[in-house]
């Protein structure tokens, strides 16, 4: 993941050690790539903007041109905002399909994607602050998603056979969506365009705190 590979490579950086950041950002790079690949057009544009960026600051770190910490800061801020943007949208798309599959669906989609794309605005909002940014743990350990991923929660959505139940998860899980789109929509200030974006951007209104 590229949270932890983007801290080892702030650490081996600040060190000195060229090569062994290098490595990281690589890695990193390399995740990012794949992501890439099942990502929709426009969130696809920006990871392999990010991929293009890993990869030109992962040879300039080695050759020892690169010498301000800013410059692995800016390009780990432009990737977490690049997954976090694609995690949103596949949480809407795993909303939609879980709204046509019915009693049928997976819950699990949309939980997993949505928990992603908070935890990628988090570590954004701290690189772009110059916070050490903390590996994901907290996050997950705190955020309300946590209880719908897990796998007790995810079974139990699914013995569901009232569409009542059901159709409160999915007025939760859009009001969530449509929060996370409107926060990040606020910090890239770009718009960012989602399966239903009328019915989300009305939910994104409401107080979700």
């Amino acid at each position: 993941k590229p949270c932890e590979n983007f801290q080892s490579a702030r650490e081996q950086f600040l060190s000195g050690n060229n090569t062994k950041a290098a490595g990281f950002l690589k890695t990193a790079s390399a995740y990012l790539r794949l992501e890439a690949a099942r990502a929709d057009a426009m969130s696809r544009v920006a990871i392999e903007n990010s991929v293009r960026d890993l990869e030109q600051l992962a040879s300039a770190v080695e050759k020892g041109e690169t010498r301000a910490y800013s410059e692995l800061q800016g390009i780990f801020v432009e990737a977490h905002v690049a997954l976090a943007s694609h995690h949103c949208v596949q949480s809407d798309s795993c909303c939609c399909q879980l709204e046509k599959d019915g009693v049928n669906g997976d819950v699990t989609c949309v939980c997993r994607e949505l928990n992603a794309a908070t935890i990628h605005l988090e570590q954004a909002t701290m690189w772009r602050n110059g916070e050490l940014a903390e590996l994901s743990q907290s996050i997950l350990e705190t955020t309300p998603v946590t209880e719908m991923h897990s796998m007790s929660f995810s079974e139990s959505m699914n013995r569901q056979s009232k569409d009542g139940n059901r159709s409160q998860f999915l007025s939760t899980m859009k009001q969530r969506i449509g929060s996370l789109h409107q926060k990040l929509e606020a910090f890239t200030g770009r718009k960012i365009q989602l399966a239903r974006p009328s019915e989300i951007e009305a939910f994104g209104g409401m107080d979700l705190r």
